[in-house]
């Protein structure tokens, strides 16, 4: 019973609106049948005895039926509380046009900018940008290893 509210494993969506429909279903032809069966259709009791009777049982099943559905949306809020979580999903895809994609090998057809070639020389890569040496580990009084302390750190 645990499982069955989890947001990791819920009952699948298409079960829960299958059992969702046919417990409806259930419900009304049940219900159909017991307002029949005491209606003065097949009863020997005239209008007037018989339709407190009647509405008594219609409000009960209208409210068995209100109560089916909600359970059967209890049941389903995993996978609305799923698909809120997501975030990123297979609806949210924005696809370009095939026209005017990068790949295009036509230049007159392509948005993008004509290749440049880039020279391999050292001055495209540049200088490294370490700003101060490795620091060295020190060796405590307990035997354990401290980095040293920073330059200007104030120790």
């Amino acid at each position: 019973m645990g499982t069955l509210f989890s947001l990791r494993c819920p009952l699948p969506r298409r079960t829960l609106i299958f059992c969702h429909g046919m417990a409806q279903m259930g419900l009304l032809l049940g219900g159909t049948a017991w307002l029949v069966r005491h209606s003065p259709w097949m009863s020997a009791a005239s209008w007037q005895d018989a339709w407190p009777t009647l509405a008594f049982g219609a409000g009960v099943l209208l409210l068995a039926m209100v109560g089916l559905r909600l359970l059967a949306e209890l049941l389903m809020l995993p996978h609305h509380v799923r698909s809120q979580l997501q975030g990123f999903g297979p609806g949210s895809v924005v696809t370009r046009s095939f026209e005017r994609r990068p790949a295009m090998h036509d230049p007159a057809e392509a948005w993008v900018n004509e290749v440049k070639p880039m020279p391999e020389d050292e001055g495209v890569i540049g200088d490294a940008r370490v700003l101060e040496p490795r620091r060295k580990l020190t060796p405590r009084g307990d035997g354990t290893t401290r980095e040293a302390p920073r330059r200007g750190a104030g120790n």
